[in-house]
């Protein structure tokens, strides 16, 4: 069963969002979903969602995503969530493998 409230949720989380993933990931050194999860709970209706063990594995499962077309890889070891997060404990720690083309407009960079 399709839901809605949920489909919405997915959509605030797109690749204008790529740079606050990176920022927790290399600054502050937290799992990249460190860096969307203060914005995604501050609204209450969000907030309530991730309450829900499905929407908190869609959730990383759409910061994968991101995260592997921006040039990182999953390095198989969790992070803390635990100060940025009441409904987070731990997410997936990425580590940077390769320039981004949507970065510099240059889709054969990704064949390198």
């Amino acid at each position: 069963m399709a839901r809605p409230d949920v489909f919405r949720l997915l959509q605030t989380i797109d690749s204008t969002k790529i740079p606050k993933l990176e920022y927790a990931q290399t600054h502050l050194k937290r799992p990249a979903l460190a860096g969307i999860l203060i914005d995604l709970e501050a609204e209450p209706s969000h907030r309530v969602l991730c309450e829900e063990r499905a929407v908190r594995q869609v959730l990383g499962l759409k910061v994968g995503v991101l995260m592997e077309n921006a040039g990182w890889a999953k390095t198989h070891k969790k992070g803390w969530l635990t100060p940025f997060s009441r409904n987070f404990k731990k997410a997936e720690i990425y580590k940077k493998t390769r320039v981004s083309a949507t970065k510099h407009g240059d889709p054969q960079r990704m064949l390198e």
